[in-house]
């Protein structure tokens, strides 16, 4: 079976104000393109289709076109959760018609447990879970862990039940799994209250994963596709993509892909995750590396690794071509404006910083005229002037920086005030 993963599309976002709808548009456009070309079994859409709870009439106008032109196209089932961004109800308007269509929207908990079986393989997807919308059993003494962690066990109390370990199964979920590698446009949960032990989904032979926006292997078994999309600064330079994952007895990679994952052994329910069944585990031997070929006849590297009692698992990066690259640069004002060597930014997004310890004018006006798609400015903090009695950063948290400030303020002995102020900044640190 292969099994195109893809999630965190953010359909309506901006990016320092500026509309991304048209770089959207290109990618769901390239998205139906590589379909037609690299026939897959089945697409899945991990969560945050859209970048507010209420997205913009443009946005559902865009995900609408993009649905009619894939059925028109072709009759590959869709399977699709909702994220952190999403609102669970308004994406699954109209879900019991689409479902005629194959397209299946996965809203709720309860739905999690049925699993969506589709050419012997079974899907079980997890919407976002937000454990104050959980009605969580009394522990002793009548506490209640409301935990991310929590409601994902929750769920899986539910689903493993149900878990048939002769069939291949599939999971999606959004969710932050511990470990993962985040980026300025997540929606992070302060702390580790959202994070989640990828070992509670073990039992899958894959797991398709949505929320970070970087892709990314966070155990054998489980991956984040990441957005197609940067949608931060933070991101420049990385590389988006959408996952062509193969899994079965067949293994027949995507076309000129990077083989970037290992087969996973499953293990039940409840059992530890160190790697799945370790007598199933030490029965596994290198695979033969011997190039296989796609559909469309193209070569793929070799698969990586075997196990006797597991599907067999790849997964290939497809990389996702950019309408405009996200770009930081720095440098001085005169640097940025005649430098021949930023030519080839002109077209991309940018973020410069100014490197000069003073200037005239308007910089985002002047530098306007050579990078039309400049969209912010930063200028490098100056150096402290020697002698200066100004606390110097040391790079801790945002609690440390208020404490050395309200220390600046305040010398010891002269805020009583300090301990109420401290715990009230915490308060609203943590909202």
């Amino acid at each position: 079976m292969r099994i195109l993963h893809t999630s965190d599309w953010h359909l309506g976002k901006t990016l320092h104000e500026h509309s991304l709808l048209e770089d959207q548009e290109h990618f769901l456009n390239w998205l139906l393109d590589y379909l037609d070309a690299h026939p897959h079994d089945v697409l899945l859409i991990a969560g945050d289709v859209y970048d507010r709870s209420l997205p913009p009439a443009e946005a559902v106008g865009l995900m609408s076109q993009f649905l009619a032109s894939i059925r028109r196209r072709s009759e590959i089932p869709i399977i699709l959760i909702p994220g952190n961004h999403d609102s669970a109800r308004r994406l699954a308007y109209l879900s019991e018609v689409v479902a005629s269509r194959g397209i299946f929207i996965v809203s709720d908990l309860e739905q999690a447990a049925s699993p969506i079986s589709i050419d012997g393989a079974d899907f079980y997807a997890i919407p976002f879970l937000n454990p104050y919308e959980i009605e969580f059993p009394e522990t002793n003494g009548g506490r209640i862990d409301r935990s991310h962690e929590a409601a994902m066990q929750f769920a899986m109390d539910r689903i493993g039940p149900v878990l048939k370990p002769d069939r291949i199964n599939i999971a999606l979920a959004h969710m932050f799994a511990t470990g993962g590698s985040t980026s300025d446009s997540e929606r992070a949960f302060v702390g580790a209250s959202g994070e989640v032990n990828i070992a509670l989904l073990q039992s899958f032979d894959y797991v398709a994963l949505g929320h970070l926006h970087r892709p990314q292997k966070v155990s054998d078994n489980a991956w984040y596709s990441g957005s197609p999309i940067a949608y931060s600064f933070s991101e420049a330079g990385d590389a988006k993509c959408v996952l062509s994952v193969e899994i079965g007895g067949s293994v027949e990679a995507g076309a000129s892909a990077e083989t970037g994952a290992v087969e996973s052994p499953r293990s039940p329910v409840g059992e530890s995750s160190g790697g799945g069944n370790s007598a199933e585990a030490a029965k596994a031997t290198p695979a033969v590396k011997k190039k296989k070929k796609d559909r469309s006849g193209q070569e793929s590297l070799p698969l990586l690794w075997e196990s006797a009692s597991a599907a067999k698992l790849e997964v290939h990066r497809i990389e996702v071509p950019a309408m405009r690259k996200v770009t930081r640069l720095k440098g001085t004002l005169s640097d940025l404006l005649e430098n021949p060597d930023y030519e080839k930014h002109v077209a991309d997004y940018l973020e410069v910083e100014i490197t000069d310890p003073a200037f005239s004018g308007s910089p985002l006006a002047t530098l306007s005229k050579r990078f039309p798609f400049l969209l912010s400015i930063r200028r490098s903090a100056p150096p402290v002037a020697e002698g200066s009695d100004f606390p110097v950063r040391e790079g801790k948290t945002i609690e440390d920086d208020f404490e050395a400030f309200q220390d600046y303020l305040y010398p010891e002995g002269e805020n009583p005030l300090l301990s109420q102020k401290k715990e009230l900044f915490e308060k609203e640190a943590s909202n």
